[in-house]
C-alpha cells in the first residue's frame, strides 16, 4: 500500500485515536459554536483524522501563481468600466449585487476618500481528473472554482488542524511522514496583512475592527487571527462589533469612530449574504466605505470576487486587459475551467440548452458566498427550465462540473460514528494584497487550507455543515 495510506490502514484502535484527536481539538481550540445549544456551547470543528495526498508539483505551482491572482483581483477592483460592464445584467436581476454596486458608484463619485484597499483573498481549486477542461483524461489538473474576496475563512484554524494531524500521525508511529506536511502559517501571514494596513493608516492609537455576524458560529477561526495580530504587535487594539452595535458610529473629518475609538482597519467577516444585511446595516456599511478607514474588503474588491466577474475573466481576450505578459496570461488561464454566461444572448441561450440536455455536467452558481448555494444534477435542469423566460436567469452563471480524484479518510464530526469514507478535497491558497489605483504595497501568498467532504456530498462549506477541515501530505 502507498505510504500515505498506511496511517489509515494501520489504525488498530480507532476509538482511542479518535478520542485523542477530539481531545487535541478541544484543548487547542479546533472548535465551532454549534447551531443548537446555549451561547456558551462549544463543539469540535469537523475534521479529517489524517492528511490527504496532494501532488507536490501542483502545490508549488498554485502557491507560486497566487501573487498574480492577487494582482488580477486588485486590477479588476480598480477598473470601474470593466466592473460596470461585467455586472450590468447581474445588478438588474440580483438585489444584493445591485446594493453593492450602487454603494460602489456612490463611493466612486466621492473619489474614494480612502484609496487603499486590503484584500485577504483565497483562490479555491479542485484537481480535475475528468478531462472536460483539459483534454488529458486521467491526469489531475488544478482547476479554479472561485476566488473569495470577502470573509475567506479557516486561515486561523488551519495551523491548529495541522498540528493536530501531526500529533495523530506521531501517535500512530508515522512521524517519518511529517516532513511531507508543509506548514500553512496562514494565521500569521493573514495577520501580517491586516497589520500592514494598520501601519499604512499611520495612527498608532487607531484600532482594528472585525465586523462579525449577529450570531457567529465560526468564532474561533476569527479569534486565532485576532490573537496572531496581537502576538505580532502587542500594542494594537482589536475590537469586534456586529452591525447592530454600530448604529452610533460616526465620521469626524472623514475618520471613522466607534465607541470613541478611531478605526484604522475594518475587516469584514459578514456582509456577504442578503440575510446578513438590514436597511440600517447597508447605511452603516456605506458610511464605513466613505470613511478613511482601510476596508478589507472595500466594496470594489467584493464586486471583483463575484461569480459573474469570474465568468467574464475566463472569456478569450479578457485577461489581456490586465496583463501584458503572455506567460502570466497563459498561466492564469490554464487554471480556468469552462464558465458560461446565462444572459439572454445567443451564447447564453446555447449554454442553457446544453445544461438542460446534460445537467450532470454542470454546476449552476448564483452570486452568493458562504456555502450551500450552488445547484447540481437534475436540479440544474429544473432551475433552468423554471428560469427559461425570466430575467433572473442572468443572475446565475454556469460552470463545468469538475471531477476530483477520490481518496479515503476518516471524517470526525460531533455525535457521528467515525468510519473510513471516500472523500474529495478542495485546496484554497490565501493571498494578501494591499494597494491603491496606482501602487501595490503588499503582495504575497499567505498559506493554504484543504477542505474535504464525502464524495456523494455536493457542497463543501464547513461552517455551513457540508465538509471537514483537512490538510495535505505532499506526494
Amino acid at each position: 500500500m502507498e505510504s500515505h495510506l498506511k496511517p489509515l490502514s494501520g489504525i488498530k484502535n480507532l476509538q482511542n485515536t479518535v478520542e485523542t484527536a477530539k481531545d487535541y481539538a478541544v484543548t487547542h481550540g479546533l472548535c465551532i459554536k454549534p447551531r443548537t445549544g446555549t451561547p456558551d456551547s462549544i463543539s469540535i470543528l469537523p475534521f479529517c483524522l489524517a492528511p490527504s495526498p496532494f501532488p507536490k508539483s501542483v502545490f508549488e505551482r498554485l502557491k507560486s501563481v497566487q501573487t498574480e491572482m492577487n494582482v488580477l483581483m486588485h486590477r479588476v477592483a480598480h477598473d470601474y468600466e470593466f466592473l460596470k460592464n461585467c455586472l450590468e445584467s447581474t445588478i438588474a436581476t440580483d438585489d444584493f449585487t445591485a446594493h453593492l454596486f450602487n454603494m460602489y458608484e456612490e463611493v466612486y463619485s466621492c473619489g474614494f476618500p480612502q484609496p487603499l484597499s486590503l484584500g485577504l483573498l483565497r483562490s479555491d481549486y479542485f484537481l480535475d481528473v475528468g478531462g472536460a477542461s483539459n483534454g488529458t483524461k486521467g491526469e489531475p489538473v488544478p482547476k479554479q472554482i472561485e476566488i473569495n474576496t470577502i470573509s475567506s475563512s479557516f486561515g486561523g484554524l488551519t495551523p491548529v488542524l495541522q498540528a493536530q494531524q501531526k500529533h495523530v500521525l506521531s501517535s500512530l508511529g508515522f512521524s517519518n511522514l511529517l516532513p511531507q506536511m508543509p506548514d500553512s502559517n496562514s494565521d500569521e501571514l493573514l495577520a501580517r496583512g491586516i497589520l500592514a494596513a494598520w501601519k499604512a493608516y499611520n495612527n498608532k492609537v487607531a484600532a482594528i475592527m472585525f465586523v462579525v455576524e449577529e450570531i457567529t458560529y465560526n468564532v474561533y477561526d476569527q479569534r486565532f487571527l485576532e490573537y496572531a495580530i496581537i502576538r505580532q504587535s502587542p500594542g494594537v487594539k482589536v475590537i469586534r462589533r456586529k452591525f447592530s452595535e454600530l448604529h452610533q458610529c460616526s465620521l469626524q473629518d472623514g475618520r471613522l469612530f466607534v465607541d470613541n475609538l478611531e478605526i484604522a482597519v475594518v475587516y469584514y467577516r459578514t456582509s456577504y449574504a442578503p440575510n446578513q444585511m438590514t436597511v440600517k446595516d447597508w447605511e452603516i456599511r456605506l458610511l464605513i466605505e466613505k470613511s478613511l478607514a482601510i476596508k478589507c474588503p472595500s466594496v470594489q474588491y467584493q464586486l471583483a470576487g463575484t461569480k459573474k466577474v469570474q465568468q467574464v475573466l475566463a472569456q478569450p481576450g479578457v485577461l489581456e486587459r490586465f496583463f501584458t505578459s503572455k506567460v502570466t496570461i497563459d498561466e492564469i488561464r490554464s487554471y480556468f475551467t469552462g464558465l458560461y454566461s446565462l444572459d439572454f444572448t445567443p451564447e447564453g441561450n446555447r449554454a442553457a440548452a446544453k445544461a438542460i440536455e446534460k445537467p450532470n455536467g454542470y454546476v449552476l452558481k448564483p452570486q452568493r458566498e458562504g456555502g450551500g448555494n450552488n445547484i447540481y444534477g437534475e436540479d440544474v435542469k429544473t432551475m433552468l427550465l423554471a428560469l427559461r423566460n425570466k430575467k433572473e436567469r442572468e443572475g446565475f452563471i454556469l460552470m463545468d462540473l469538475i471531477t476530483p480524484p477520490v481518496n479515503h479518510n476518516y471524517i470526525v464530526k460531533p455525535d457521528t460514528p467515525v468510519e473510513l469514507v471516500d472523500i474529495v478535497s478542495e485546496i484554497g491558497i490565501f493571498g494578501v494584497v494591499l494597494g491603491d489605483q496606482d501602487d501595490i504595497l503588499e503582495n504575497y501568498e499567505a498559506g493554504f487550507i484543504l477542505r474535504s467532504k464525502k464524495v456523494e456530498i455536493r457542497e463543501g462549506g464547513i461552517a455551513a455543515g457540508f465538509g471537514a477541515l483537512n490538510s495535505i501530505l505532499l506526494v
